[in-house]
């Protein structure tokens, strides 16, 4: 599972590379989901999270660098400034509900892509996050 932190250390790398190529998700059939939104879930303070959320309105404007400087925003009541447990999430429909864990095998979290003709950066979704252990 990918923490905030992991994700940093990876999309600073990225950005350096190729700031304005877009985010998508590879859903279970390795559909990709454009992503356009980051919310912040930190009502449980022990385990908060940023889920990233699908593009209904296929706008396609989260970027490597845009998405680096939403999850390095400053907040003086983030409960884990590091993000060493702060979870990196995924929303892909609208079902609050449905949340997933950002798969992540050793430190890939994320790669290149292609959609069409447009070289993207991805991310493959992982195991449902729903249980009452933590919502």
């Amino acid at each position: 599972m990918a923490t905030r932190k992991d994700a940093l250390e990876e999309l600073t790398r990225l950005a350096e590379e190729c700031p304005e190529r877009r985010i998508v998700c590879l859903d279970d059939d390795d559909t990709p989901v454009f992503i356009n939104n980051v919310e912040v879930d930190d009502e449980d303070e022990d385990e908060p999270c940023y889920i990233l959320v699908r593009d209904e309105d296929e706008k396609r404007e989260m970027t490597v660098a845009r998405l680096l400087d939403c999850l390095s925003e400053e907040d003086e009541d983030d409960p884990d400034p590091d993000g060493e447990e702060t979870y990196l999430l995924v929303r892909l429909d609208d079902d609050l509900n449905d949340t997933k864990d950002i798969y992540c095998e050793k430190d890939d979290i994320f790669f290149e892509h292609t959609v069409g003709d447009e070289k993207v950066i991805a991310f493959r979704s992982g195991d449902d996050w729903y249980s009452d252990d933590i919502w």
